[in-house]
């Protein structure tokens, strides 16, 4: 991976909305790089895909990456209304992230599971042994310990489990509750050590 191109990555993502800054961005697409050729990346909670991109462009040749995401913000944030506004604008931002990925990096295979993050896992069978899966869901206490859960597990040995939004109390919480070790990472980013 060249500075370049992660610069390149970073500028395209931070151009959709969403709240991962260019430095946790940076990281993303670093961390996405060094998986190996044909890796498998599960993204929860996209949004309307800005780390989903950043992420993506990162990824080796031949790579699989999915966002698994309900589209129905969370209902205790009003940061995420648009989310149940007609048409699901947030969706249709998703999809079009989705088309510019698979544009620009045609030798990816690119999906979106539409559900509830802990059900979708239990139904991953394809997927059952990612190489990193990134957390970024709800906030709430209850949902980050139900997505680490459901997700943990799976990743395959030595791979990468980690996660958004270290400073919020939901997360810190789940996080806590944990029997592992976090390691600090850029930003708001946490990392199962």
């Amino acid at each position: 991976m060249s500075l370049d191109s992660r610069n390149e990555a970073v500028r395209m993502a931070l151009e959709i909305p969403g709240w991962m800054e260019s430095d946790e961005l940076a990281w993303l697409h670093e961390m996405a790089g060094r998986l190996p050729f044909g890796g498998r990346w599960v993204e929860v909670g996209t949004w309307k895909g800005r780390s989903f991109l950043a992420t993506a462009l990162g990824l080796p040749r031949m790579a699989k990456i999915a966002g698994v995401d309900t589209f129905l913000g969370s209902p205790e944030s009003t940061r995420h209304d648009e989310a149940r506004a007609p048409g699901n604008p947030v969706r249709v931002a998703f999809g079009a992230t989705m088309d510019r990925i698979r544009e620009l990096r045609p030798d990816l295979t690119v999906i979106c599971v539409e559900g509830d993050s802990a059900k979708v896992a239990k139904e991953f069978f394809v997927w059952a042994t990612p190489n990193a899966v990134f957390v970024d869901g709800s906030h709430a206490e209850e949902a980050v310990l139900a997505d680490i859960a459901a997700w943990g597990h799976m990743v395959r040995p030595g791979g990468l489990l980690a996660g958004h939004d270290a400073d919020m109390i939901g997360v810190q919480r789940a996080l806590d509750a944990q029997s592992w070790e976090s390691t600090a990472c850029p930003g708001r980013i946490w990392r199962r050590a």
